[in-house]
Order: C-alpha cells, then structure tokens, then sequence
C-alpha cells in the first residue's frame, strides 16, 4: 500500500502552485479531548452525516487481511499516516 505515493512521487509537479502549511494553532502533540458540535441532520438533507464523525473522536479505516499479514507494523503505522 503506497497511500498518496503518485501526489509525493519524485518529478511530480502537479500541486508545486500549493503554498507550503505549517499548523499554528492547534498542538498536534496534545491529545487533550476536544469539544466541538459534531454534524447535525438538518431539514432537507439529502445524505444523513450524523455516522460520519464518531462521537469521540476516533478515526476507522479499514485495512485488509492480506495488507495485515503482509506488512510489518511501524510501515502500516507509516502507511496510515500514524507514524
């Protein structure tokens, strides 16, 4: 699995125009909980986004049996961007 390898990929200049980010406002290394609103189902909505966002905050991907067996660990983490 190589999730984002063709946006990343040496010679790729499709998305040079982006100007670089840096995160100033949120402390990326504090996994204090936050409060927000999550999506609310309003009237006339076509799609029901209440199932999107959990509750508490935890982030579900789905990954497959064989991706499980043949990937060490930290290069999953890695692949996954948890690491």
């Amino acid at each position: 699995i190589s999730i984002g390898e063709e946006y990343t990929a040496a010679g790729t200049t499709r998305f040079d125009a982006i100007p670089a980010w840096e995160e100033t406002i949120r402390d990326v290394t504090s996994f204090s909980r936050r409060r927000g609103d999550l999506p609310a189902q309003q009237e006339g909505d076509v799609v029901d986004v209440r199932g999107f966002l959990h509750r508490d905050g935890s982030v579900l991907c789905s990954v497959s049996l064989e991706t499980l067996q043949k990937m060490q660990p930290e290069e999953l983490y890695r692949q996954l961007g948890a690491k």
